[in-house]
């Protein structure tokens, strides 16, 4: 059996971060503008203050 854990790994993904309030408004022109198949999302309803 091959131990993976011994061998050279590299990983590479094209990632787009968008961020803001509001943004997930906007998600639907992004989607057709770069045709993503598959998306991630991180919701947070808290609001940072500085």
């Amino acid at each position: 059996m091959k131990d993976y854990l011994k061998e050279k790994i590299r990983f590479v993904m094209k990632t787009e971060l968008l961020s803001g309030d509001g943004i997930a408004l906007d998600l639907p022109l992004y989607l057709k503008k770069y045709s993503w198949k598959k998306i991630g999302l991180v919701i947070d309803n808290t609001k940072a203050k500085c």
